[in-house]
C-alpha cells in the first residue's frame, strides 16, 4: 500500500497514532475501543521518517507489549486496525502509515460490560494536572472481573507502557499532548503543530481499581418495568 507522503515541512515528527481495536468478529464499528498515542522524533525530517514502520511497531505494542514474559495481552485475538498521522500536516492530514493486525483465531469469550475499563495512567515529569493523562484499556473478559483488578492485568499494562516509551529507540519520545497548548491545530485553524504543546512521558502506573467509561456503555436493549401500588404487598 503506497500513501502520501506531504512535502517536508520540518526537522522534527509529531506522529499522532489512532488505534482502533475491534473485540469481536461480530462487532459494529461503533463498538470498537479507540486508543490515541502521540511520539516525538527529534533526528529526521517528515520526508525520511519511516511513518509505516513507526505505525507497524505501534500495532505490535497493543498486540504484544514488549513481547517479554509478562507482555500485554488483552488484544491479542482482537483485531488491531493502526493509522498515523503526522501532526505538522495540513488539515485534512493524509494518512503517513496503515497497519491491520486480524486475529486467525478470534476471542470468543463472554464479554464483561464494554464500559469497565483499567485505567493506564501516566505523566510527563510530575504527577500533577496538566502533565499526565491515560489510556482506557478494555474491555475484558468476564472470567477476567473480579472486585479488583488481578495484579497480572496490572503487570501486563505497565509492560504496554514500556512498550509505547521504546518504539523509534533513543530519539523517539513517547509523549503527552496538550490540546490548550496546540494552537496551530485548534478547530478552524489550517493544520500544523506547536512544539510546547508535547511533553515526554516520564512515567505510568496502573493500579488495583477498575473504571467506568460512559461512552463505552452499549445501548439499552431492553427494559422492564413494574407498576407501584400504595400499601404492604
Amino acid at each position: 500500500m503506497t500513501l502520501p507522503q506531504p512535502t517536508d515541512v520540518g526537522s522534527e515528527v509529531y506522529p499522532r497514532a489512532i488505534v482502533n481495536i475491534q473485540n469481536r468478529s461480530t462487532d459494529a464499528p461503533a463498538q470498537n475501543t479507540v486508543h490515541t498515542v502521540w511520539h516525538h522524533n527529534i533526528s529526521f525530517s517528515t520526508s525520511d521518517f519511516d511513518y509505516q514502520g513507526h505505525c507497524d511497531n505501534i500495532a505490535n505494542c497493543f498486540l504484544h507489549g514488549t513481547n517479554g514474559s509478562s507482555h500485554f495481552f488483552l488484544y491479542t485475538s482482537r483485531k488491531i486496525h493502526v493509522k498515523v498521522y503526522e501532526m505538522q500536516d495540513l488539515k485534512p492530514r493524509p494518512v503517513r502509515g496503515e497497519t491491520i493486525l486480524t486475529p486467525t483465531s478470534w476471542d470468543t469469550t463472554a464479554i464483561a460490560p464494554r464500559e469497565i475499563a483499567v485505567p493506564m495512567r501516566y505523566y510527563a515529569g510530575r504527577n500533577i494536572k496538566g502533565k499526565r493523562g491515560r489510556l482506557f484499556i478494555g474491555p475484558w473478559d468476564m472470567s477476567q472481573i473480579a472486585e479488583t483488578v488481578d495484579p497480572l492485568f496490572q503487570t501486563s499494562l505497565c509492560d504496554l507502557a514500556t512498550a509505547l516509551g521504546a518504539v523509534g529507540g533513543a530519539n523517539t519520545s513517547w509523549v503527552l499532548h496538550h490540546p490548550s497548548l496546540d494552537v496551530l491545530d485548534a478547530p478552524g485553524s489550517p493544520g500544523g503543530t506547536t512544539p510546547a504543546a508535547y511533553s515526554d512521558i516520564t512515567a505510568a502506573w496502573v493500579s488495583d481499581l477498575w473504571a467506568h467509561m460512559e461512552s463505552r456503555e452499549q445501548p439499552e436493549g431492553h427494559r422492564t418495568t413494574v407498576s407501584i401500588t400504595p400499601g404492604i404487598p
